[in-house]
């Protein structure tokens, strides 16, 4: 099912906010297929403008976290719009399968065109990261790094995230890009959240777990994308299905061009979902590559395509929340 772009989604503020914007690394198509996560890390992109939102307004915190035994660090960063709340939040998990810095964290919140649209539609927003998705060492060294791990720590933050100050705990939506899409919709398999936003989620990941071990990282998923009904059989199935079928909330999934990893999930993600009973809308974008759902210009996006699709993902949201408790939905501005 396509979700439309009605603008009647959108809050009035929020429609004059998008008037004052100025006009993860991209990838082409032909990228995309060597790796569902490459060039998905926001680094050296060049990004939509953000919308302004005065620090002074609305500070960049930070969260001291860790992972049990507190080997590792799992602090993020959040901003809040002014007023009193409490307000929706948006947990935004980045693309990739490596770990973020501290500075790119930050930065994403002060200068992300999709965190800040957010922000200034009402919403408190979160940026951070989790262990690798992948070992880097062919004998499993580093064991007590991979995708579960990852799953683990995403599920500890949002748990963190609904005790913030002025946060409605009940109403948390997480949003990912390529690796953090597909990590979004398993975290919603083990924990409560009111929705998950997924730009091209890189499901060839928990689909084959271990192809990006020992180095590989996303060049070890070619086979995988080029074929995924071989893997999607026996056990494989029934883990993916099982996993599946914890998920407990709306999921909108933002697909772009249909290339890469397009086929995993139109053909494997999206009807599996579906006949497992899962509420899943797709939002097709198909003149845009892997990438554009953070507004980068090398995947397409324009200041044009990034308030659609943040406009979609908003109508999503406050669909969602009616559906849920229609006395919470004038929680988000109008």
């Amino acid at each position: 099912m396509l979700m439309t772009t009605t603008r009647r989604w959108l809050p009035r503020t929020w429609c004059n906010l998008l008037a004052t914007a100025l006009a993860w690394q991209a990838v082409a198509a032909q990228a995309q297929d060597a790796g569902p996560a490459a060039g998905d890390d926001g680094g050296r992109g060049r990004f939509v403008a953000a919308i302004e939102v005065p620090p002074t307004d609305s500070p960049i915190q930070e969260v001291r976290l860790e992972a049990p035994g507190g080997e590792v660090d799992l602090r993020f960063f959040w901003r809040r719009p002014r007023g009193k709340g409490p307000f929706p939040a948006v947990l935004f998990l980045h693309g990739g399968g490596g770990q973020a810095t501290a500075d790119k964290l930050r930065h994403d919140l002060k200068a992300g065109p999709v965190p800040t649209r957010f922000l200034a539609a009402g919403f408190a927003v979160v940026a951070c990261t989790r262990r690798p998705f992948w070992t880097a060492k062919n004998d499993a060294g580093d064991a007590a790094v991979g995708f579960d791990d990852a799953v683990d720590d995403t599920v500890r933050i949002v748990a963190k995230v609904r005790t913030l100050p002025a946060v409605d705990g009940r109403r948390v939506v997480l949003y990912g890009g390529s690796g953090g899409g597909i990590l979004a919709i398993v975290a919603a398999s083990r924990t409560d959240v009111a929705g998950v936003i997924a730009g091209e989620p890189a499901t060839v990941v928990p689909l084959a777990p271990a192809a990006g071990n020992g180095g590989a990282g996303p060049g070890g998923y070619r086979g995988v994308m080029a074929d995924p009904h071989a893997v999607y059989v026996g056990d494989r199935r029934e883990a993916m299905r099982a996993w599946m079928e914890g998920v407990g909330c709306p999921v909108l999934v933002l697909q772009g061009k249909p290339v890469g990893l397009h086929t995993v999930n139109s053909e494997i993600l999206v009807p599996e979902l579906r006949a497992l009973g899962k509420q899943v809308t797709v939002a097709d974008y198909p003149d845009a590559t892997h990438g554009f759902y953070w507004g980068d210009t090398r995947a397409g996006a324009t200041p044009e395509l990034v308030d659609r699709f943040v406009g979609d993902a908003l109508g999503f949201i406050r669909a969602t929340d009616a559906a849920a408790a229609p006395e919470r939905q004038p929680a988000i501005p109008r």
